[in-house]
């Protein structure tokens, strides 16, 4: 294990000797280094490009956290787990390269990565794939990551069925949403913590996953063409905190079952979109 795994900041570079890149061994003592302990490198400002080697396993809670001067990182072929917080407010991260073929990064792993726009996966990597820097399953079906520092509207592609756990947590500058007609099940922390304000739920939506939607705090103004979704509506924070900071609502026309949560806490008025009913709060 790098680092030995206490709140010592910075443990892993006893000295901060480390200047620019940062590779971390295969080996050493001839002893695989599979582990990044926890703190292992919080704070240290001098790492600008660091490199995952193939035998870590685990990246520990708080390993990279304010690392704020890393600018890119490639993720080792076996990395199977990114704890709570690694790499939180790594401010200065633009890349991030998955050499790895599983979801190793929890909700919190990236967040504060507010300048991350880019995804690369290996040569090799059989499991995803990449377009427009958007990390998908290799047969396009499952969503996968968006870099947290993607910007303006995004529109899922057509391929895609399902929106898989903290696809889109943490996305700070991503302000609008379109989920296409295919996709059927968005998963549990999709958007937690998103920043967006404008989101359109498509008309083949029949579940939305644990915590979906939670602490998403500017999340406004919202459209759905989806019947299950609609009925389902009876509470604020149902369908996973859908509608908890809603203050406008269009439901496709001919949804004739709405949840009693809309008829009792937003008023209906004069449409400005084709084809849906308004409702405001």
């Amino acid at each position: 294990m790098v680092g030995d795994g206490s709140s010592t900041y910075g443990n892993g570079l006893k000295e901060k000797e480390i200047s620019g890149v940062l590779k971390i061994p295969e080996t050493y003592n001839g002893k695989k280094v599979t582990r990044i302990g926890q703190h292992a490198f919080r704070e240290c400002d001098n790492i600008y490009d660091l490199e995952i080697s193939d035998n870590v396993e685990k990246i520990d809670n708080y390993a990279f956290n304010n690392a704020n001067n890393i600018e890119s990182l490639v993720i080792g072929k076996n990395v199977i787990n990114i704890g709570n917080y690694s790499f939180w407010h790594c401010d200065n991260l633009k890349s991030v390269t998955f050499k790895n073929n599983n979801d190793c990064w929890g909700v919190t792993s990236f967040g504060g990565c507010g300048n991350w726009t880019e995804i690369n996966i290996d040569n090799t990597n059989t499991a995803y794939k990449v377009e427009d820097n958007i990390l998908y399953s290799a047969d396009g079906k499952i969503l996968k990551l968006c870099p947290r520092g993607r910007t303006g509207e995004f529109v899922v592609p057509e391929t895609v069925e399902i929106i898989d756990q903290n696809a889109f947590t943490y996305t700070y500058s991503l302000s609008s949403v379109v989920i296409t007609d295919n996709v059927k099940q968005i998963n549990r922390s999709a958007f937690n913590s998103s920043y967006i304000s404008n989101i359109k739920i498509g008309k083949n939506i029949e579940n939305i996953g644990l915590a979906a939607f939670y602490n998403c705090i500017y999340l406004k103004n919202i459209t759905i063409d989806s019947l299950v979704i609609a009925e389902n509506l009876t509470s604020g924070d149902s369908c996973e905190h859908l509608l908890y900071f809603a203050e406008t609502i269009y439901l496709k026309e001919g949804i004739a079952n709405v949840g009693e949560y809309i008829t009792t806490n937003y008023t209906q008025t004069d449409s400005d979109k084709t084809g849906y009913v308004k409702y405001i709060k």
